[in-house]
């Protein structure tokens, strides 16, 4: 990944972090997503993939699916594998 993606990366991470951390001030819609979830939902915006296109790290795009719908959580083989082909950091995923 060159300086200008990791920077564009890092640009949008800064920018969905408080949405995130959920910014509202009503308790009743206050959620936060995994922020797994929020960096491959980062990923596949920023390379424009598709679900499949994620066979070799997290496995079959029902997976992918579930992982992103929250019904299923990214393990740590998975991290280091996305971590491994995109050069980010493990700790992004946490």
């Amino acid at each position: 990944m060159n300086i200008q993606a990791m920077k564009s990366l890092s640009d949008e991470m800064t920018n969905v972090m408080p949405w995130l951390q959920g910014i509202t001030s009503d308790e009743q819609y206050h959620e936060v997503l995994d922020l797994g979830v929020a960096m491959l939902r980062v990923i596949i915006d920023q390379h424009q993939l598709t679900q499949s296109d994620f066979k070799n790290e997290i496995g079959e795009k029902s997976l992918v699916s579930l992982i992103l719908k929250g019904e299923r959580s990214l393990t740590l083989p998975h991290i280091r594998a996305l971590s491994s082909r995109f050069s980010i950091p493990t700790h992004m995923f946490v």
